[in-house]
């Protein structure tokens, strides 16, 4: 059987990920604005660290389990991350279309501008009902994740 996260986010992201970066990104201010339209689903890394447990003690062979958390229009998840770092909020809203010319200038990075064209929404009802997965609140994670970006080394 297979457990995927969607977008883990807490504290520990020391390489950092794609999304420890944008906690970085927003958290340092160094992102101003956010791609309109488009959206995440975000989850506790400490609840998808519970999920292979779970699989393995309820799981069926075979099976694909999502471990999720909330959906968030990434205007929100911006405004949490610089919330929790006391920052202003990114406030600029990026057409998908600017977007994709700044990709084609060199100015922004392709791949994710490509990857937010919709929103990537995730349901975990399956492995709420199978494996007895619970996702836990997001903002103590994007709390813990803002304060591992600014701890010393």
């Amino acid at each position: 059987m297979v457990v995927n996260p969607t977008t883990p986010i807490g504290e520990g992201d020391s390489r950092p990920t794609p999304t420890g970066a944008m906690v970085r990104g927003v958290a340092s201010g160094r992102y101003p604005a956010y791609l309109a339209n488009t959206g995440v689903n975000v989850v506790d890394v400490r609840d998808v660290a519970l999920g292979p447990a779970l699989a393995l003690e309820r799981g069926r062979p075979g099976e694909r389990y999502l471990l999720g958390g909330v959906d968030m229009p990434l205007g929100k998840l911006f405004a949490a991350v610089a919330e929790a770092a006391g920052r202003p909020r990114p406030r600029l809203r990026v057409p998908y279309a600017a977007a994709r010319a700044a990709a084609a200038l060199g100015l922004v990075n392709a791949d994710e501008v490509r990857l937010g064209r919709l929103p990537i929404y995730f349901s975990s009802a399956k492995a709420e009902r199978e494996l007895g997965y619970r996702s836990s609140p997001i903002e103590p994670a994007i709390s813990r994740a803002v304060a591992f970006t600014r701890a010393p080394g």
